[in-house]
């Protein structure tokens, strides 16, 4: 990382011509994407439900709906119908339109002077009042248009579109559409002209009374074919359905954007300008996030990934969480220039000190992100791609583009003194908080750790009551005019939720009455739920002719018994009017269910239950499907549990394994997981407890932002490793790193709050929660960083890998020195990087005569001198080299020093105590159990050296050299 800082710095120019150059490229680029926010995103790619829905809606017609409403009170009306007529056309003549259901084209089946009509109902206009009149009860008598096309008081109709399978992609299809569509509400768009008449000169020859009469009629077709603007010719006129449903969202993510990303970088601005002071180094995020942006929109056109309705928020995404790093950079050389590092070196200090937490939290967030895309639903996979391409681009524009531009505006950003007298508002602040959190918190670390944990565990069992949806319009405000409209179809007619259940028998099987009477007993079943707002079957339309033909009695109106008058019965149809409930040869039966519920959860018991009723075999024994869009969309909640279940588990795992290898401790990477993983839990209970559904957009929660609040918990642990090695003492290193870090943490967790709290004006609901739920998981993750972490790593000793990696131990001290027989060179490093290592300079001394002490050395390099003073002079008594021990008789007794140690050369020194072991015992149970081993067998043999000495005649001898400590003799220990 230094070296890369170095090259950006030194070449800052090219770096910034570099960057300028992708970012142009890839914002051409990005006029090119796609919107597409479909109901296809939530459906899983191998959903079982696919291939049966593929070939129901061959066999019976799409399921996919546009629906226009109309409401008037004088709605029978000869003029008003006859406008109703026209646009009924009109719609129908859409490429798009597969058939329309109005009043214009539904059959009305009864007894017209002993003869059975099942003609639609106003094939013909009437003029007269008591004609309409009659017509209108007709309609609201007939159980086929009652609700799915006429109101219960007859002032309001729809005319149903069902939208043939798009071609390409459904986006463009339903703009299609939905744009078609407004237009001929509005008057926009012209019908297709009228058929032509005789022209002027083939006319010339008729009598001018024929001739009048001729062009009086092209006339009024004329005048029919003229565009007409219905929009001001009823009371209310609008559509509904999943065109305008597709096409009111994909508006909605072009608002969001307008407000959301001025609004997250307003707040950041504020926050880190008025937390640093500088508005440069507020200024600074925007513009990387800016610049990272255009990045991703390039990726996302090369990787064909369109703008949906969650990866829309990444640009803000980008900008609140990218900010963070930017602001560790600038704090960082915000203090090297206080402590009068200049230009490069100041550069070079950023990336010493924080360049390996720089990598691990880049990596962690982008994983973060990127483990979300693990969800079998491809509005999943893109989000989870398109943030991780965003993260990633993020990190690469703070560590290439940032150490330029401070090349070159690194002078104009403050620095920040470093003195006793200091004033500065942030150290004010983070030394009160410092303070505050030892004299009440670090020093209970007990009465800490109960309280987090009476905290989370209730949360941790209410986790399994958090509700599931995967409702394309419950991402809506319930307010929003799209939802409002759709809620008053729904109240007034029907909803635009449709149901399949098809029953598959054999040929010529669904013109028997037993199947007909068993289909019928289940529509009437279904009728009585109040979940189903219509049910259409074939076995209604065989009823409403048996009424007609029995005089029109509504208890005539039942499938009859006899088979022979149901063929009959079905003479009386043509074969389009028939086809969405029956197969061509009469062997599958298709009844059609229209619904309202937008809740995935309900919907899925709904279909639970249909499915549950049919396996009873009250209904017959023909095989069934219940199948359907909004059953496929709703099934998939199944999905986000699992995708919610394995995104948490990876990004824990991978947090685990980051900081278990980084810091070379299974118990380090346990405190760092415990620690990232209460605020999510308490989240979660805050979600089962307010009722918040576990959606596509909240089931994001988890995985992201651990991977972001692991951030400060990791520079958190680096700083507390540097301090340890400086101070020695675990509750001195973690207060040291506390009031080092605390101000960066707070300004990165406050600025990510604040941003998250943006996102909590999002038109979708999903990101409306996540927004919210983000900053609440950013302050509690705040709070665990400078409470639950440091009373965590209190009770631990860190040391990196790189520490180990960097530490030169020669071979020949694990040969020598009887401290660390049975152990390997790695085993070895570890031991005394854990313990205390200290570093002497040459004359130094180690111990003196007659002092107290209780601590034991082992030489890891250099020379020492043992000395007595004798009788007024100084008396060299032997020389310690690499491996030696000395000073383990205080280890287990406070007694004074018999001799002065002195450093020869620059030495370093493993000290042991007895809280170094203890601690040790703690850290690495398995090197203290073989520690203690060793030192057992140093001691006894300095007592049996010991007993030895005393029937010398030379207490006192001279060092030999020795191999192994248990076959020499030892020489006296200080």
């Amino acid at each position: 990382m230094q070296r890369l800082f170095k090259l950006c710095y030194n070449n800052a120019f090219l770096v910034i011509a570099i960057v300028l150059a992708v970012t142009g490229f890839s914002i051409s680029k990005a006029f090119d994407l796609k919107v597409n926010v479909s109901t296809d995103a939530l459906i899983p790619e191998d959903s079982p439900l696919q291939k049966e829905y593929q070939r129901v809606t061959d066999a019976f017609g799409s399921d996919q709906l546009a629906l226009v409403y109309i409401e008037d009170e004088q709605l029978f009306t000869h003029e008003k119908l006859t406008l109703l007529q026209k646009l009924s056309k009109e719609l129908n003549k859409l490429p798009e339109v597969e058939r329309v259901e109005s009043l214009f084209t539904v059959n009305d089946i009864r007894s017209v002077n002993g003869w059975i009509d099942t003609s639609p109902l106003l094939r013909k206009i009437p003029k007269s009042p008591e004609a309409l009149a009659e017509k209108k009860q007709q309609a609201i008598d007939n159980p086929l248009m009652r609700r799915s096309i006429i109101s219960r008081n007859g002032n309001a109709t729809l005319i149903t579109l069902y939208l043939r399978t798009a071609d390409g992609e459904q986006m463009d299809s339903d703009k299609r559409v939905y744009n078609d569509i407004q237009e001929i509400l509005e008057g926009l768009k012209a019908p297709p002209a009228p058929e032509p008449t005789q022209d002027a000169k083939s006319i010339e020859h008729l009598p001018e009374s024929v001739r009048i009469a001729l062009e009086a009629k092209k006339k009024a077709k004329e005048e029919t074919a003229a565009p007409t603007d219905y929009t001001t010719q009823f009371t209310r006129i609008f559509q509904v359905g999943s065109p305008a449903l597709h096409v009111w969202m994909a508006d909605y993510i072009i608002a969001d954007q307008k407000i959301l990303l001025p609004a997250a970088g307003l707040i950041l601005v504020l926050l880190i300008g008025l937390m640093m002071g500088s508005f440069q180094a507020a200024i600074i995020p925007v513009i990387n996030a800016i610049i990272s942006t255009a990045w991703t929109f390039g990726l996302m056109v090369a990787l064909d990934i369109p703008i949906s309705m969650l990866n829309y928020i990444v640009p803000a995404l980008i900008l609140i969480i990218g900010a963070t790093e930017d602001v560790h950079i600038l704090n960082e050389y915000s203090e090297a220039k206080g402590e009068g590092s200049l230009g490069s070196d100041a550069v070079m200090q950023i990336a010493h000190r924080i360049g390996l937490t720089l990598f691990l939290t880049g990596l962690t967030t982008t994983l973060g992100f990127a483990v979300t895309g693990l969800s079998a639903l491809s509005i999943m996979q893109e989000f989870g791609t398109t943030a991780a391409l965003g993260m990633l681009s993020r990190f690469i524009i703070s560590i290439t583009f940032l150490p330029a531009w401070l090349r070159i505006f690194g002078r104009f950003i403050r620095s920040q003194k470093h003195t006793a007298n200091e004033n500065a508002r942030h150290r004010k602040v983070t030394q009160k908080v410092s303070n505050l959190l030892e004299k009440n918190l670090l020093r209970n670390p007990r009465r800490v750790i109960l309280v987090f944990s009476l905290i989370a565990l209730p949360c941790l069992f209410m986790i399994p009551k958090i509700r599931v949806s995967n409702d394309l319009i419950s991402f809506l405000h319930p307010d929003s005019p799209i939802v409002e409209q759709l809620n008053l179809v729904a109240n007034r007619l029907s909803g635009s939720k449709v149901i399949y259940v098809t029953f598959y028998g054999s040929e010529n099987s669904l013109k028997k009455h037993e199947s007909l009477q068993n289909i019928e007993a289940f529509s009437n079943w279904m009728r009585e739920d109040q979940r189903i707002d219509t049910v259409t079957s074939i076995a209604d339309y065989i009823a409403l002719v048996n009424k007609a033909m029995q005089g029109g009695n509504e208890a005539d109106r039942h499938v009859p018994d006899n088979d022979n008058l149901i063929s009959q019965y079905l003479l009386f149809f043509h074969r389009s009017d028939l086809k969405p409930y029956v197969a061509d040869k009469f062997s599958d039966a298709n009844v059609v269910l229209r619904s309202n519920i937008s809740d995935s959860s309900e919907l899925n018991t709904l279909v639970a239950d249909i499915e549950q009723k049919l396996n009873t075999g009250k209904f017959g024994d023909l095989r069934y499907s219940v199948s359907g869009k909004s059953v496929m969309v709703a099934a998939a909640v199944d999905k986000i549990i699992g995708g919610q279940v394995i995104s948490l588990a990876s990004m824990t795992a991978l947090l685990f394994a980051i900081v278990g290898v980084l810091f070379l401790s299974t118990r380090a990477a346990s405190l760092a997981v415990l620690s990232n993983l209460f605020p999510v839990v308490v989240v979660f209970g805050i979600m089962a407890l307010f009722g918040v559904t576990l959606n596509v957009g909240t089931c994001m929660v988890a995985a992201i932002t651990i991977g972001i609040a692991v951030d400060d918990t990791l520079h958190l642990m680096v700083r507390y490793n540097k301090e340890l090695k400086i101070l020695k003492d675990e509750h001195k290193a973690i207060l040291a790193s506390l009031r080092a870090e605390l101000f960066p943490v707070i300004t990165t967790s406050l600025g990510l709050a604040g941003g998250f709290v943006i996102l909590g004006f999002s038109s979708f609901v999903p990101v409306m929660q996540f927004g919210l739920l983000s900053a609440l998981v950013m302050i509690l993750a705040l709070l665990s960083d400078i409470i639950l972490t440091p009373v965590l790593l209190s009770t631990t000793r860190l040391i990196t890998l790189w520490d180990v990696l960097g530490f030169n131990l020669r071979n020949a001290l694990i040969e020598r020195s009887a401290m660390f027989e049975g152990l390997t060179k790695w085993q070895a490093k570890k031991l005394i990087l854990l313990a205390n290592l200290e570093e002497r300079q040459i004359g130094e001394y180690i111990v003196r005569e007659g002092d107290v002490g209780n601590s034991l050395y082992v030489i890891i390099d250099g020379e020492l001198e043992v000395s007595k003073t004798i009788e007024g002079r100084k008396v060299v008594i032997t020389k310690l080299v690499l491996g030696d021990i000395f000073g383990e008789i205080a280890l287990i007794s406070d007694v004074k020093r018999t001799a002065d140690v002195t450093a020869n050369t620059d030495t370093r020194l493993l000290v042991l105590n007895w809280k170094a072991l203890e601690n040790l015992q703690r850290y690495n149970p398995f090197l203290s159990s073989r520690l203690f081993l060793n030192l057992s067998r140093i001691l006894g043999q300095r007592l049996k050296s010991s007993l030895e000495r005393i029937e010398s005649p030379a207490p006192f001898p001279t060092r030999t050299p020795f191999k192994n400590m248990s076959k020499r003799q030892k020489p006296p220990s200080p």
